[in-house]
């Protein structure tokens, strides 16, 4: 028979001090890859990345005892080599009950015997105590792994495009405010997943028609146009099968630059499409260009995460205004760490800085947390960038405690 396991929430109960030890003794023992870090220096880096990870909610900061932060990068990497290890160790004693073992991530498509499957999932469970796994069992000879349906036909098994039952089916809307490369690359997308995943032709016409009828009349598509991105899938498809083009050809090196637009309608995409055949006309051979563009998503105008607290945040430019009612002195700066750290430094820590020298001097009320406000945090995501927004508040503010004219020069501004 034909089952599917799932690990419950993998990432969020992946454990951490054993996959740790995997990592190291597969670096340094095993020796998989050659690194000159030290085996006790990459310890403290996979410590630092994962069991010291913060996260904030409703205003405190949490720190990740166990299991992979949601969100974070390293999440599949981790889960991965903590399964492979679990494959490596368990599968192999259940070599008598499994004919096939398929794993992506936590799922995995399975053929045992049907009275076996608890042999196997006790097995498999009992690897640690914080994994485990669940299964389905085909249903009127039928399963579904991913967004492929496999269906079992007396031991010949036909592959098929599985929707959700919760599927709405709808999509970039044809009417919608963006780019027609958006909407092409969204239907190529699916009609790719029907060539790729139909097992036969009757089973891929009877997606494709599917797509047809859910792009036409749920989501405005023209006819023409969804036959037309099928066919050009469908060529390519038949040129890739073709053997005489599976011969390796001499392919000529492009140098390939990209260049970022707004998108601005449909007159926007008509002086893009002149533009690219102008830079066409004017540019070497070897050089070839393509436009991408941006739009808001409606999400960006909400903010749904938890606000940082000032004191957390970091790559911003500040500003300090002193607390004294007869005194206009200012201090503009910039940080790459968080500015509490940064404000702690001026509130007495750092003797050099011009904010504590000023209080000192002045004998003014001494400096607080609320004397410092954040003036721009969205553009001061590296250092040249922080420093440039800083110069040009400097510029535009003129603070007395700054003691240089600017932090960097601003050329277009002399």
């Amino acid at each position: 028979m034909l089952f599917s396991f799932d690990v419950t929430s993998l990432f969020t109960n992946v454990p951490l001090e054993q996959t740790i030890k995997i990592i190291l003794k597969r670096i340094y023992e095993i020796k998989e890859i050659t690194t000159d870090i030290k085996k006790d220096d990459m310890k403290k880096l996979l410590y630092l990345c994962t069991k010291e990870v913060h996260f904030s909610f409703n205003g405190k900061i949490y720190i990740q005892n166990d299991g992979v932060v949601m969100g974070s990068p390293l999440g599949p990497v981790l889960a991965n080599i903590f399964m492979v290890e679990l494959e490596k160790t368990v599968i192999p004693t259940l070599k008598n009950y499994l004919y096939c073992w398929k794993r992506y991530v936590d799922d995995t498509f399975t053929i045992t015997g049907r009275n076996q499957v608890h042999t196997v999932k006790d097995n498999i469970n009992n690897f640690h105590p914080e994994i485990k796994f669940t299964h389905e069992e085909e249903q009127n000879g039928k399963i579904s792994f991913l967004d492929v349906q496999i269906t079992n036909r007396l031991g010949i098994l036909q592959s098929e495009v599985y929707r959700k039952p919760t599927s709405s089916d709808i999509f970039l809307q044809w009417n919608s405010f963006t780019p027609l490369q958006w909407k092409t690359s969204t239907l190529k997308t699916l009609v790719l997943r029907a060539y790729t995943v139909s097992s036969d032709n009757i089973l891929l016409q009877k997606e494709l028609d599917y797509l047809r009828q859910i792009f036409h009349q749920k989501n405005g598509y023209p006819i023409q146009f969804i036959d037309k991105v099928i066919a050009s899938v469908d060529k390519n498809n038949r040129i890739a099968l073709n053997e005489n083009d599976m011969i390796p050809k001499s392919i000529p090196k492009y140098i390939k630059y990209s260049l970022t637009l707004p998108y601005m309608g449909k007159k926007g995409e008509q002086i893009t499409k002149k533009m690219k055949k102008q830079l066409k006309r004017l540019l070497p051979n070897n050089i070839e260009t393509r436009t991408i563009n941006t739009t808001n998503k409606v999400s960006s105008y909400f903010n749904i995460k938890d606000p940082i607290q000032k004191q957390h945040r970091h790559d911003i430019v500040y500003e300090y205004k002193c607390t004294d009612i007869d005194c206009n002195e200012m201090y503009i700066g910039e940080c790459g760490r968080r500015l509490g750290e940064r404000m702690i430094d001026h509130i007495g820590r750092d003797n050099k800085s011009h904010i504590a020298k000023h209080v000192a001097e002045a004998t003014h009320p001494e400096t607080s947390f609320d004397d410092f406000k954040i003036i721009n945090s969205g553009f001061c995501k590296n250092y040249r960038k922080r420093k440039i927004a800083e110069a040009l508040a400097i510029k535009h503010k003129k603070p007395s405690l700054n003691v240089q004219e600017m932090s960097t020069p601003l050329i277009l501004f002399n």
